[in-house]
């Protein structure tokens, strides 16, 4: 009995001391219209031409979109610096609104330090809803330290939107 009652103390103040070690956690929200994420080729704040998105819906009220097209030379990039132990990554994922034909497929390349970490595709659904607040990139085994996380848009198999809505990383600080 009390060889099990000092295993359990010696596992509640391992846990107690890595807890403090740690810190505290606080997630940051990072929303697409912050200066802090960086677009390149190509990318526009909403509302477009053909995307009328539900405002209520998104953080803020506010996203950013982009289309890459398979003849497109370069690729479209999103990054976003930040340090901490986990990234999620928030989007709206677009189907095919009837009367209003547009490119809805979903292929994304996720990179962490510069390294493929991931991808996400969609096909495009029959129907005319958006899904909101998709977690299309979500890693929380990060090490400590500073980031730099990556999106980029290539596909060569057809025609990309990407429409992001807000990042949120957890920092120990």
């Amino acid at each position: 009995m009390f060889a099990s009652l000092r295993l359990g103390a010696v596992l509640f103040f391992t846990f107690i001391s890595q807890a403090s070690a740690q810190g505290s956690l606080t997630n940051v929200t990072v929303d697409d219209a912050s200066p802090s994420v960086r677009y390149l080729n190509g990318w526009s704040p909403g509302p477009s031409l053909y995307i009328q998105l539900d405002t209520s819906k998104l953080f803020n009220g506010t996203w950013h979109d982009t289309t890459h097209y398979t003849q497109d030379i370069t690729t479209k990039e999103m990054h976003v610096n930040f340090t901490g132990v986990a990234v999620y990554l928030y989007a709206v994922i677009a189907n095919q609104p009837s009367g209003k034909p547009f490119d809805a497929f979903a292929d994304y390349k996720f990179l962490l330090d510069d390294v493929v970490v991931g991808e996400y595709r969609h096909e495009v659904e029959d129907t005319t809803d958006f899904f909101y607040n998709v977690p299309i990139y979500v890693n929380t085994t990060l090490p400590d330290k500073e980031h730099r996380f990556s999106v980029l848009i290539d596909s060569t198999e057809k025609p990309v939107l990407m429409l992001f809505d807000y990042l949120v990383y957890t920092t120990t600080q």
